[in-house]
């Protein structure tokens, strides 16, 4: 099912949900004796089909600017379910225990990543550990020694920055061997390249795809044509890149600068909702929409860290309200839109307005920024399901920021700027297996 919510003219954005099921796969297995076993099989099999199409979705996004994980904290179930009258030493000791458990598991993979991100002793050469920032030619980089011993092995992966998708030339190198380049008109006619129309400004842009891989280039010979159109016609670019060791030290002669992915993780005051509807069981068109906005701005301010104890009331937005002045719609956020089936909960007195309603004590949230893969978003994707699925966390989302001038969003789609050059997406958790991806896109954008 996908919903899609256009925030018109203005912000030139829009966003699509796209609930990812378990399905059944189709293979031929032996038939077992026992039905228990049978219900076990397909059930993990299911799972398998959900996972495996969570990782697709993933590595479809090539270029990230940074990934955020928003966990709230509850009671561990094991402990809150021994005993119905819990003493608040209990509760404490329980929450101790969840937060061991996020601190153990998505917090442990963001330090892990930054120990061997750190360390390039420890770094093969075959993996993109370094962040690097170079000053670079294109012709620099694309001949035939520095693409056969890195780029079509997937040991590079750049995309230029300092130039807008919207005025300057944007480039960009996939691990798949792929260059993508969107330029302007001027630089079109000089080039000497073959490309297409921008879907997005016609005549004004245009779209070069080289794919390294082919067959000319396999030879020493098939640069010599690429070598001569980049050379002197396209300007040094500004590339932030990942790279392997390799990779690095066929480029360090080259004006750089060696950077490292900003990494951190806190459990903040931010008292959430413990539980939250399922957008897929929703009929209304209105309320889905205002469903998926409500929760994604809860995520969004959570993230950008303006949600405080004292403000968490206004930031959960969800239903239109009335203008007392002229009786047109406001896109007034009501409390707790999407919140599912609210319970008593006298334990927990987090000073919200809307008592009714369990929500977490704090929120577990943890970042990684600078330029990040997708090989490093599917485990935390990962654990994140994990958590909820075993009853560890009532919910979890992943959002993944991309780069706004990024000439590609969803595989090799186009991806304009508009006015804000959205290109992100949220991953959300919810128990009984259920996952929603939200696609935040420049209205104009398309995705596969």
């Amino acid at each position: 099912m996908d919903i899609i919510k256009d925030d018109g003219a203005l912000c030139k954005s829009k966003i699509i949900v796209k609930e990812i099921t378990a399905k059944k796969k189709n293979t031929n297995t032996k038939k077992t004796t026992s039905t228990t076993t049978t219900t076990t099989t397909t059930n993990e099999q299911q799972e398998d089909t959900q996972l495996e199409t969570i990782i697709h979705h993933i590595n479809q996004h090539p270029f990230n600017q940074s990934v955020h994980v928003v966990v709230p904290v509850q009671p561990d179930a094991s402990s809150s379910a021994s005993s119905t009258t819990t003493s608040k030493a209990t509760l404490l000791s329980s929450m101790s225990k969840s937060k061991s458990k996020l601190e153990d598991t998505i917090a442990t993979h963001f330090l892990q990543r930054a120990t061997s991100s750190s360390s390039s002793s420890s770094s093969s050469s075959s993996t993109n550990d370094l962040l690097v920032q170079i000053q670079v030619s294109l012709h620099q980089l694309i001949n035939y020694q520095f693409v056969t011993n890195c780029i079509v092995k997937g040991e590079f992966i750049g995309l230029s920055q300092l130039s807008g998708l919207d005025s300057g030339n944007v480039v960009a190198f996939l691990a798949n061997g792929t260059v993508v380049l969107n330029v302007n008109k001027e630089t079109y006619e000089v080039l000497g390249l073959t490309g297409k129309h921008s879907a997005f400004n016609k005549g004004q842009r245009f779209i070069i795809t080289i794919n390294l891989m082919e067959k000319k280039y396999s030879t020493e010979d098939g640069y010599k044509r690429l070598n001569w159109c980049f050379n002197q016609r396209i300007g040094d670019i500004n590339l932030l890149c990942r790279m392997s060791t390799n990779a690095f030290e066929r480029l360090k002669s080259l004006p750089h600068k060696v950077l490292a992915n900003d990494i951190d993780f806190s459990f903040d005051s931010i008292h959430l909702p413990l539980d939250i509807k399922d957008v897929t069981q929703i009929i209304d068109k209105q309320e889905q929409q205002e469903l998926v906005m409500a929760l994604n701005e809860v995520i969004g301010t959570c993230i950008c860290g303006v949600v405080t104890p004292f403000n968490v009331d206004f930031v959960l937005a969800g239903q239109k309200k009335k203008s007392k002045d002229n009786g047109s719609s406001e896109s007034q956020f009501d409390s707790y839109s999407f919140i599912s089936s609210p319970e008593i909960d006298n334990n927990n007195n987090n000073n919200n307005n809307n008592n009714s309603v369990s929500h977490s004590s704090q929120t577990f949230i943890s970042f990684k920024k600078g330029m990040i893969l997708p090989s490093e978003i599917v485990p935390l994707a990962k654990e994140c399901r994990q958590l909820v699925a075993t009853g560890s966390a009532p919910w979890a989302a992943v959002h993944v920021s991309g780069f706004a001038d990024s000439p590609i969003s969803w595989g090799l789609n186009e991806h304009a700027y508009g006015l804000s050059g959205e290109n992100d997406y949220t991953l959300v958790f919810q128990k009984n297996n259920k996952c929603c991806l939200h696609f935040i896109l420049n209205s104009s954008d398309t995705f596969s």
